[in-house]
């Protein structure tokens, strides 16, 4: 990356409103409103990329949501809903803290509380809206936001080395151009 670049990225990055909640904590929130673990299940979910045979869906589902739950949370309040990075792989977006910390989340151990409950109402507000919306899609749904993101296909399929999404000028223009009519929609049936 030339030096112009790197001083755009870091330009509009400074521009951006700062995220208020870790990944882990907007996680725990989505576990709250799946009690009965219907969607954040344990079941196996058999790839349709090249690489893993199969992954946990349950794990897969709760990294896509977080996912679009950031895309969606910078379109409608131009800011990041979480400062975890997201990182492109085979199988859609991660994050790591949240990928790495499944079982724990499924079992309801949420870390001796030590993670923060996310208490601001329209934040829990905006999760659920998305979550209810989102968790009706099929796998082939969730897969076709990621197989078609600007940033998952740089990063995963261009640039495989290093799998960190970088949400460049180009990508924030994507999302701000392309996703205020699906926000529009979800906005109207929630």
């Amino acid at each position: 990356m030339d030096r112009t670049t790197t001083r755009t990225i870091k330009k509009i990055l400074t521009k951006l409103k700062p995220a208020e909640h870790e990944a882990i904590s907007v996680a725990k929130y989505l576990f709250s409103l799946d009690p009965q673990r219907d969607y954040f299940n344990d079941r196996k979910k058999i790839s349709t990329g090249s690489g893993f045979s199969s992954v946990l869906l349950g794990n897969w589902r709760l990294n896509q949501i977080l996912y679009l739950l950031q895309i969606f949370h910078y379109v409608k309040y131009d800011k990041f809903l979480f400062k975890d990075d997201l990182y492109a792989f085979d199988n859609g977006f991660i994050v790591y803290d949240a990928y790495r910390n499944f079982w724990t989340l499924y079992n309801g151990q949420y870390f001796d509380n030590s993670v923060q409950d996310i208490k601001d109402k329209k934040t829990q507000q905006f999760i659920t809206k998305y979550f209810n919306y989102f968790k009706n899609y099929t796998i082939k749904g969730l897969e076709e936001w990621y197989t078609n993101d600007p940033a998952w296909i740089e990063a995963w399929l261009e640039r495989k080395k290093d799998p960190k999404i970088d949400f460049d000028q180009a990508t924030l223009t994507y999302y701000q151009n392309f996703l205020p009519s699906h926000l529009h929609y979800i906005e109207q049936i929630g």
